[in-house]
């Protein structure tokens, strides 16, 4: 998916998507969801890049 869209486009991709992602499944497991796109989207340096739907 980063091979064909990028980064920005990967993500917007995986948040706006109406089930949730296998890695995200896995980082619910780990208790691990600080690192999902979600988790980093929301920081100070990357909300610009993102709008709400």
């Amino acid at each position: 998916m980063l091979a064909e869209h990028r980064g920005v486009e990967t993500a917007r991709r995986l948040i706006n998507c109406d089930a949730p992602s296998q890695g995200f499944g896995v980082l619910w497991e780990h208790h691990r969801l600080d690192l999902s796109v979600e988790a980093i989207a929301i920081l100070p340096d990357y909300t610009a890049l993102f709008t709400r739907r």
